[in-house]
């Protein structure tokens, strides 16, 4: 482009220098985001999901935590299960420079329940400032007398808000909870439910973020050699639990991954049945995190007998059925023998049967029916002096 007039190429140069000033303001105010409240929360009996990108440019907070939650009852509960909603501060530029201590409070924004944060209200002290507020959630009576409301499926809403009470502070508060609550009439006594564990119960590694690490070795003076699974030990875990008043009888059979196996000495399977009855549905251990403090009766060894047959249970008491299994690794000879990361096994099942005291009476007419697991490989570790690079 020619221009013959001098004025023409000031004015473009000015534009450009411009434009080039903005885009390197924009790209600046991304990278280097205000402080920010974060807030997350520990499942408790239900799910939840976050929304937003955490390491993307801007604020760095989640900007909408969903909760779900389940009631399994024929009418809405005066209250539900509290929530433990943990903060804590996502630091960001250090200009203009956060105005510690910073006063929040969590402010319900609307919605059919009735939340009751305590405490509502803190001081933001610094950069490390974490605290905790348990949310209390009531069912209105309006709604608990509204057949209408009490019907198969319905869902109530509500939502939090954390919000600073006093301006100009430079902290940001930009997530919004809300938590959803699903009525859910039960039709069926016998509920199961599975998943893998370590043999501590400190990890539950049926979760998307867990898994197995295959550790292997590789040098040049000796080669490739297979070093163990991380963690060592794994459970076959299944809770079934009878939320009905009247003691249910029934069959359980275990089916084991075809890539694990039972050992064949000791007492890998045993059963539990619950020292104590739930005072309520919502009580009763069907969760990894309730398995974890629970209280069981003393185990029955069942030796490797994957049929745990005749098993009476009584009204609102849980079972416990463990199996020790392991990943079968005698074919890791090489490092093409592996499998690769992200592989899923999903072959664990349970069943609920009928009881003939064989595992074979077919499905329980008062069972939810199969329940399912599922681990993978979630990384591999090479130790020595010649691994391969890491991709």
């Amino acid at each position: 482009m020619f221009f013959s007039n001098p004025n023409q190429v000031e004015m473009l140069m000015k534009k450009t220098l411009f434009v080039v000033g903005m885009i390197l303001l924009i790209a600046s105010g991304q990278a280097l985001a205000k402080d920010a409240i974060k807030a997350t929360v520990s499942a408790n009996g239900f799910t939840f999901t976050e929304s937003g990108n955490p390491v993307s440019p801007g604020t760095y907070a989640v900007g909408t935590l969903k909760i779900f939650m389940i009631v399994s009852a024929t009418q809405w509960p005066a209250t539900l299960s509290p929530i433990e909603l943990d903060l804590a501060v996502d630091p960001g530029k250090p200009t203009p420079a956060t105005k510690y201590a910073v006063p929040i409070r969590l402010r319900q924004a609307g919605g059919d329940l009735v939340l009751t944060p305590s405490p509502a209200q803190f001081s933001v002290a610094g950069i490390s400032w974490t605290d905790f507020s348990t949310i209390g959630i009531t069912v209105p009576q309006a709604i608990r007398d509204d057949p209408t409301f009490n019907e198969d499926g319905v869902e109530l809403i509500a939502n939090l808000q954390i919000e600073p009470t006093m301006p100009g502070m430079h902290l940001d508060t930009v997530t919004t909870v809300k938590i959803y609550a699903k009525l859910v009439h039960p039709t069926s006594c016998l509920r199961a439910v599975s998943f893998i564990s370590d043999n501590g119960l400190t990890t539950n590694l049926s979760e998307t973020d867990n898994g197995l690490t295959i550790n292997y070795k590789i040098s040049n003076n000796q080669g490739f050699s297979f070093q163990g699974i991380s963690p060592p030990q794994t459970i076959f875990n299944t809770l079934v639990v009878n939320s009905c008043s009247q003691s249910k009888t029934f069959d359980l059979t275990l089916f084991v991954d075809s890539h694990f196996s039972v050992p064949t000495l000791g007492q890998p399977v045993k059963r539990y049945i619950s020292a104590n009855a739930a005072p309520t549905e919502e009580g009763l251990i069907d969760t990894f995190a309730e398995l974890q403090t629970a209280v069981f009766d003393p185990a029955v060894p069942l030796g490797q007998n994957l049929c745990v047959s005749t098993i009476t249970l009584n009204g609102m008491y849980s079972l416990w059925v463990k199996a020790d299994v392991g990943l079968n690794t005698s074919g890791f000879t090489a490092l093409a023998n592996l499998p690769a990361v992200g592989t899923e096994y999903n072959g664990f099942t349970a069943d609920v049967l009928t009881s003939n005291g064989t595992c074979s009476g077919g499905s329980h007419p008062e069972s939810e029916g199969q329940a399912t697991a599922s681990v993978k490989i979630k990384a591999r570790y090479c130790s020595g002096n010649a691994c391969p690079p890491t991709p």
